[in-house]
């Protein structure tokens, strides 16, 4: 049944009137007639400078023509947004263990804890997730065109304020017998204490060409958004194993070593990408060769490499010499190259410390049930991993992290999961777990006949003898428990003591600048005066190292122009307010630890050693730099 509107009406037209006759007098007459009132309302309503002349114009004497009523004014563009693309690690596949939780159908999305729905939150503007589970690069090009489609105005502005991120390369990696790499993942931790690391066919094949294409694509991504903040995210170790991995049942130890060193690898060549780019887009004095020489960019990168490369040399020397099973850690890498468009990999390596190995806090999911059936959001990002996501994109963007992120909700293990974990080690299948069982998940490779060390034995067998409460020489499931509430509790320790006795520090995370009309700098700002020879109605502005306490230091500075007004948290002010045309800024580029970051800025006339380009590129006036050491 159809109910009538309880809007406005239209009174049919009256029988035999003219069909030629004027509309208006189709209508009734009355003065409080629908047409009436509708004129009344619109005349209330309308723009008051198109009235005031509407009506000046008849009521005019003579025949003097009326002046052009004032058009109303545009509506306002859209403004910047969050715009996340990419695969699973992007979408928020790991949050929830089923899809009926998840929006956007199989892409598995999640739109208000991923780190892009975060810092869009932090940073008050709208956020778009086209993020998509299973995503290959060929998507995420296909994702990039549907934001500009969708989305003219940011094209047209190249995206100014506005971020895109998302992570990429991982579903396109392929071993030598044409499998991909979850699958290579899910066979090897499913292989039942397989070395199938070892076999030459699960060796990544394609790593050159998945890093021509990544590049190709964020090539594209830098010009179609040259004003954009871009930003690769790199993708976590899944199993940071110690001594004990619980959570992954019957897990080969040198198998998970060996899977965190592809990832390592996957990461190295993202970076190695992103920095091509980086060289693609560099300033324009800093890529003019000189005598024949090897281009300055050439030379700068090479001379940061140098410098950094210390720490990063004697971490390498280190992992090349370790004795035992331990994963080594990531070495340090050497500061990325200058470029004009704010396009960084973020390496998220160092803020994921809990992979799928541990028992509760994970970071990374391990194996994940959903009912009977293994879910997507095995080896995915936890909620708690998605926050540390976000942080290093906090971090990389030189904004504060919130103090109100998401709540992880894992600290305890579902019973589902943990019974799967149980029956798992139960290799002889008699329900309960004997001391041979419980000490393989200490064993480097983690199977019948292995042994643990002598020192991680003889732990094994004083917590095993600590949670079995009824002493009949067997855990059941309670019991397993709080034996592997034993071991977390005793590596928790372990990490405690190895990661947190250090204080934070100051170290240089940025630059900061102050304008005024004095002459004179403030105390602590270098005397150069940016907008110097620029005019006699410009701002004096004045720059600064900014220093804070940090876990983090920058490991250089990068010279950026926009077409309009942005702000970098960690970054400079406008260095040419009060003068017109662009909008010019220095920011903060890379994360290192402070011994390998920026230690001292200063201003000269050539490009010569760690250099912005010229600021003043596009005006006139001298070649100015902004230089630092690290």
């Amino acid at each position: 049944m159809l109910l009538p509107s309880s809007g406005f009406r239209v009174q049919p037209k009256k029988r035999g009137r003219s069909q030629t006759e004027p509309a208006s007098l189709t209508l009734t007459s009355e003065p409080d007639g629908l047409e009436e009132q509708l004129r009344q309302k619109a005349t209330a309503k309308a723009n008051g400078a198109v009235l005031t002349a509407l009506d000046a114009s008849l009521s005019r004497k003579g025949d003097e023509p009326a002046p052009t009523p004032t058009p109303p004014p545009p509506p306002p563009k859209a403004g910047p947004k969050v715009f996340t693309l990419g695969d699973s690690y992007s979408s928020g596949t790991g949050i929830h263990k089923s899809g009926d939780s998840y929006e956007g159908g199989d892409c598995w999305r999640d739109v208000r804890t991923t780190p892009g729905a975060q810092f869009a939150a932090d940073v008050s503007v709208p956020f778009v997730n086209n993020a998509c589970k299973g995503g290959v690069i060929p998507d995420i090009h296909q994702q990039f065109e549907e934001i500009k489609a969708s989305h003219p105005d940011a094209v047209e502005s190249g995206f100014a304020g506005s971020t895109i991120l998302f992570t990429i390369g991982g579903n396109d990696l392929q071993t030598y017998k044409g499998e991909t790499w979850p699958g290579v993942l899910t066979s090897c931790i499913l292989s039942f204490y397989g070395p199938c690391h070892t076999e030459q066919e699960n060796q990544i094949a394609n790593f050159d060409e998945l890093q021509a294409k990544v590049t190709e694509f964020y090539t594209k991504v830098a010009q179609d958004a040259p004003n954009a903040r871009i930003r690769v995210l790199g993708y976590p170790r899944l199993m940071q194993r110690k001594a004990f991995c619980i959570a992954v049942p019957l897990l080969n130890f040198n198998a998970a070593d060996w899977a965190d060193r592809q990832v390592d690898e996957l990461n190295r060549r993202l970076r190695l990408a992103t920095d091509e780019v980086r060289s693609k887009f560099a300033p324009t004095a800093l890529v003019q060769e000189t005598d024949g020489r090897q281009d300055i960019e050439d030379q700068l990168r090479q001379k940061a490499t140098a410098k950094v490369n210390g720490a990063a040399l004697t971490a390498l020397d280190a992992s090349l010499s370790r004795k035992g099973d331990e994963p080594a850690p990531t070495p340090a890498p050497p500061p990325p190259p200058p470029s004009a468009v704010d396009i960084e990999f973020v390496d998220i390596s160092s803020y994921f410390t809990r992979g799928a190995c541990r028992v509760v806090r994970r970071e990374v999911n391990s194996l994940v049930l959903d009912g009977f059936s293994l879910s997507d959001s095995s080896f995915h990002p936890s909620q708690r991993g998605y926050n540390r996501y976000y942080e290093a994109l906090a971090q990389s963007a030189g904004l504060a992290v919130s103090a109100s992120m998401p709540s992880p909700m894992d600290d305890l293990v579902d019973n589902e999961s943990f019974q799967y974990i149980y029956e798992g080690w139960d290799t002889n299948e008699d329900g309960k777990l004997d001391i041979s069982e419980c000490l393989a998940m200490a064993a480097p490779g983690a199977g019948p006949g292995e042994a643990a060390s002598s020192d991680i034995e003889e732990q094994g067998r004083a917590f095993f003898r600590q949670a079995d409460k009824d002493k009949d020489d067997f855990l059941n499931l309670a019991e397993f428990e709080e034996f592997a509430a034993l071991v977390e509790e005793a590596e928790e320790a372990t990490t405690s003591t190895t990661t947190t006795t250090t204080t934070l520090g100051p170290v240089i995370v940025g630059a900061q600048s102050w304008s005024g009309s004095s002459a004179n700098p403030p105390a602590g700002y270098l005397p150069e005066d940016t907008n110097k020879d620029m005019g006699f109605w410009t701002k004096y502005v004045y720059v600064r190292a900014r220093v804070q306490h940090s876990a983090w230091g920058c490991s250089g500075i990068d010279f950026r122009r926009h077409g309009s007004s942005v702000q970098y948290a960690t970054g400079s002010g406008d260095l040419a307010e009060g003068a017109g045309g662009d909008y010019r800024y220095i920011a903060p580029v890379g994360q290192v630890p402070p011994e390998s970051a920026v230690k001292r800025v200063w201003w000269q006339t050539n490009p010569n050693g760690n250099c912005t380009g010229n600021i003043n590129e596009g005006r006139g006036g001298r070649y100015l730099y902004f230089c630092w050491s690290n």
